[in-house]
Formats: C-alpha cells, structure tokens, sequence
C-alpha cells in the first residue's frame, strides 16, 4: 500500500484570523433555510439552480463557459474541504430538529465566506462542504489559490468565534478542519448534476481529515503553496519538517 509522502510547512497566521495557523502537504503521485433559485434557459437548466447553491462571480463565468460545451470538460481547479470536528458526538447528543437548525446557520455563514472569496460550493455532506474555486486562466491560479487560503483562515475565525445554541447540549464552541489542493480536474454534468472528479479532490478531502492529526486547523498542498507570491510564502512559511 502506498502512502501518502508529505512535507510539512507550519505557516503564520493569516492577518484577518489570528486563530488560523495552516499547515502545508507535499502530494505525492501514488432559522429559516434560504429557498433554492430555480429557473430555465431554454432547454438547459442553468448550473447555478441545479442544486441552489450559492456562486461567484469568476468561477460561475468559468463554469458557465466549461459546461457550454458538450462533452466534459478538464481544468485547473482549488478545492476546499470543511468539516465540523466532533459533528457526530454533537448530533448523537441533541434533537435532529436543534441540530437543523446550528448546521443551518453556521453553513449558512460558511457559504456567505466563500462566495464572497470567489469560490462556489459544490455540495454540503451533512455538516461538511465542498467548495471549488475555478480561475479563469492559469495566470490567475495563484490569485485563487490566495483567495482559497485566506478564506480558510474566514472559516476558522468564523467557527471559533460561531455562537452555539444554549439549546445544543455538550458544546458552548465549535472548531472545524479545512484542507486545500489545486491541480487538474475533470468537470461536466451528469443527469444533470454538476460532478466534480479527480486528485485535486481527494487530496484535499484527505488534508481536511489530517487537520485532527496534526492538530493544526488548515492544510494545504504543496502545490496550493507554490502557486503563492514569493511575498506570501515568505510571509506564511516558519519552518519546513520532513515526514
């Protein structure tokens, strides 16, 4: 079995999150619920309003052009993954119904987050997201994978500061885990669902499970590192460990 070969890169905090210290992977090559917006451009449902989620403004210009096409399409890509820590202790401990109700405002808070970041989410997994952000060339890949990272710093401060309800037994706070990737991805529809494969998303799926283990809230890629600014890298990197 092959394992995942990893470089470990501590970084700063980001400066709008002071709680947010993200860590860096090397990949190896081994209330009331905001109604969903449906409508019809001819014969073609509009990928905004297939599942109701929430996009911004380059990513749904550059989805928009991918999905133009008739076949599926490959792009470069950032992925982001989001998950609660504890979910399940929490959701085995209260009322379906309380527990509804805190997904549904602090997803709610996350998605404001990414879209404001130029991000789109792709699906919700229970308490998880999915978020991808979509340049519209290579040359703004960095851009992006800027953008990604500072988000991930949003969601963090957003989670340790997200006020639970006193109706919520066991917990008075929330932490979460994010993990980031970028590389190539395949993306196109099927029975009209927007689907979403490849490295990028199983790399970053990875990260955010990895977040527990390092304890460390962010983790990012080698590649998401490489595609900073030389001032960014020099900013955010500490030290670098060999595992």
């Amino acid at each position: 079995m092959k394992f995942l070969k990893i470089i470990i890169l501590l970084l700063v905090t980001i400066h709008s999150s002071p709680t947010a210290k993200p860590m860096m992977f090397r990949r190896h090559a081994s209330g009331e619920q905001e109604k969903p917006r449906y409508q019809e451009a001819g014969t073609q449902t509009d990928f905004t309003l297939i599942y109701g989620m929430l996009s911004a403004s380059e990513t749904e210009k550059t989805l928009n052009n991918l999905l133009a096409q008739d076949n599926p399409q490959k792009t470069d890509a950032i992925i982001l993954f989001c998950d609660i820590r504890g979910y399940t202790s929490l959701s085995d401990q209260n009322d379906t119904i309380d527990v509804h109700y805190l997904l549904n405002d602090y997803l709610t808070g996350i998605s404001k987050l990414i879209t404001d970041a130029g991000g789109m989410i792709d699906k919700f997994i229970g308490d998880a997201v999915m978020a991808i952000f979509l340049p519209q060339d290579n040359t703004n890949r960095g851009k992006m994978c800027s953008h990604a990272l500072q988000c991930a710093s949003d969601i963090v401060s957003f989670t340790n500061n997200f006020n639970v309800p006193e109706e919520i037994i066991g917990r008075t706070k929330l932490r979460c885990g994010v993990g980031i990737d970028t590389g190539n991805i395949a993306i196109g529809l099927i029975t009209n669902r927007l689907m979403i494969n490849g490295p990028a998303v199983n790399i970053a799926s990875r990260l955010e499970h990895l977040t527990k283990k390092y304890k460390s809230p962010i983790l990012i890629s080698e590649n998401v590192f490489d595609h900073l600014s030389e001032h960014e890298q020099q900013k955010n990197l500490i030290k670098k460990n060999n595992k």
